[in-house]
């Protein structure tokens, strides 16, 4: 999936390599001082990397650099490139494997640097990239098939939780977070990123026995659930720290609901945004329209959920920007109400002039509350289907006419 946003952005070893000695949680330096800039950025999902061509660099560069053409076209400034989706890399680590992605099979070496020819590509056109990664993930309802020798799973398989349909990461384990500490550092060492990304995926279940055995011995005297979110800020701290060491800005996309945060997968973005030394930005997935009713509640519709994110206390250090999907917000922005910032939050910004590819935006929705889905810019043969062509963009992008379930909003029928 390809998401473009708008957001003005604060910048603030061995052959099996072990994590350092102890995490880096309590000594996060202050985020770097940068003018705030529109950031336009699209997100590159591993989906993609399903139609690229990885039989030889030259047939990878291609592709890759027609996909940072494409996203530099769309007035787009900004890659998020799905970099490390189930512990496996577009890129030669000492921590994770090759990705399954690359040639099929896990751990096999494609022969080249995929993620170096991604950000030679993109910066080539003016992009800046930003390493996207899933730091729990080993596999997922099959995905990958079969794990390498190499997979931390087989590695250091008492680093491993398990649920009905996946492996992940203890996010509960000192060892595992600053492994993903470390690894962080291998990216902003070795490769001119501009960023480290994560998404939503933290905690896997809300099933007590998950983890319970961990639980335990860690004697906490806390709740469980305090523990888990406890486990998922430590993670943040030591990463955003790894990150900032080499000037490097790190975010989150977490879920749209702060229940669904809080309490489906432990993480407490309401801490994230109101102090610092977690991230330096936030993007909640608000994927509902204007209007968005279930069982008779508009709880989940754009309006609401924006207002509570908007109501959060708020550092001065982190950026707040909301995920929209554009097949809802091209017929729903206009109609979005004022949505005041709350007593005491910093003054927003005025509303930048929304880009060549965006659908026009109310002066009355903050600058820092602007995410739009779009489809992939090289729409893949599996997409290529009720295509129109887009009164917004012209003739330099054919969008998909999608289907939507009538009971989430959200599932592509």
């Amino acid at each position: 999936m390809s998401f473009l946003f708008i957001m003005p952005a604060v910048l603030g070893p061995s052959t099996t390599p072990q994590p350092s000695a102890s995490p880096v949680l309590s000594a996060a330096p202050a985020p770097s001082p940068a003018a705030a800039q529109e950031i336009r950025a699209v997100w590159v999902s591993f989906l993609e990397w399903q139609h690229t061509d990885f039989s030889s660099e030259s047939a990878f560069r291609a592709d890759a650099a027609a996909i940072m053409q494409n996203i530099a076209s769309l007035g787009a400034n900004t890659v998020f490139a799905h970099v490390r989706p189930f512990g496996d890399a577009l890129y030669p680590s000492r921590y994770f494997p090759f990705s399954h992605l690359c040639t099929g099979t896990q751990g096999q070496d494609p022969g080249f640097d995929p993620l170096a020819v991604l950000v030679e590509t993109a910066h080539a056109q003016g992009l800046t990239l930003e390493a996207w990664i899933n730091p729990y993930r080993l596999q997922a309802n099959g995905t990958p098939a079969e794990l390498c020798a190499q997979s931390p799973a087989l590695l250091h398989p008492n680093w491993v939780k398990h649920t009905a349909t996946g492996l992940y990461l203890d996010p509960a384990s000192i060892k595992v977070q600053q492994y993903l500490a470390d690894s962080i550092r291998e990216l902003c060492t070795n490769y001119a990123i501009d960023g480290i990304h994560f998404d939503d995926y933290f905690y896997p279940t809300t099933a007590p026995d998950f983890d319970a055995d961990s639980y335990a011995a860690s004697g906490s005297t806390i709740s469980l659930a305090d523990w888990r979110r406890q486990n998922v800020n430590d993670l943040m701290r030591a990463c955003y720290a790894a990150a900032h060491a080499f000037n490097v800005r790190f975010g989150v996309s977490p879920q749209g609901t702060l229940s669904g945060c809080r309490d489906g997968q432990y993480s407490d973005a309401a801490l994230w945004l109101a102090k610092p030394g977690y991230c330096d930005y936030l993007i909640p997935q608000l994927y509902w329209g204007l209007n968005y009713r279930k069982n008779g509640s508009d709880a989940l519709s754009l309006g609401r959920l924006a207002a509570e994110w908007l109501s959060l206390p708020r550092t001065e250090s982190v950026q707040l920007a909301f995920g929209l999907v554009l097949t809802v917000s091209v017929t729903a922005t206009r109609a979005i109400p004022p949505v005041p910032a709350p007593s005491g939050a910093p003054a927003m910004p005025s509303p930048p002039k929304p880009p060549r590819c965006a659908p026009s935006v109310p002066a009355a929705l903050p600058s820092t509350a602007m995410l739009f889905f779009l489809p992939t810019p090289s729409t893949p043969p599996w997409r290529n289907r009720r295509l129109r062509r887009c009164g917004r963009f012209g003739d330099r992008l054919s969008v998909p006419t999608l289907t939507y379930c009538s009971k989430c909003g959200m599932c592509e029928l």
